[in-house]
């Protein structure tokens, strides 16, 4: 009985914190249009290697850019995803990453803003 009344006290302490986020395709579609206008992709190809330039607004329906990712494969089928470092420039974002050409076709972008909410657009690295 001393057990249970202590195991039931620890557990009363216990606090869960999450966040959901919720989006709909209509409004994620409306987010990759309207990042499809602002962004900009620069490929230099060298040999077998491109260097791939990913120019991207500072912030985003008021929110101000958070990560930059790379997706390669499908989104049901990712066969990698890194993060990238951005920075600043002349008072605009870039991020900067080198690819053996065979991968480029199956590269997406993908740029959050703001929170864990915030917005988030995907767009090809190959338009």
């Amino acid at each position: 009985m001393r057990f249970l009344f202590t195991a039931l006290m620890f557990v009363s302490q216990i606090q869960i914190f999450a966040t959901s986020c919720f989006t709909n395709d209509k409004l994620q579609q409306s987010w990759n249009e309207q990042m499809l206008k602002l962004a900009s992709v620069e490929l230099v190809k060298k040999n077998q290697s491109v260097s791939v330039l990913i120019k991207m607004p500072k912030k985003f329906e008021g929110h101000t850019l958070k990560d930059v990712a790379v997706l390669t494969g499908q989104l049901e089928n990712l066969e990698s995803l890194y993060t990238l470092k951005h920075y600043e420039e002349n008072g605009e974002m870039f991020a900067h990453y080198f690819v053996n050409e065979k991968w480029i076709e199956q590269q997406t972008i993908e740029v959050t803003y703001g929170s864990e909410c915030g917005p988030r657009a995907m767009f090809s690295v190959v338009r």
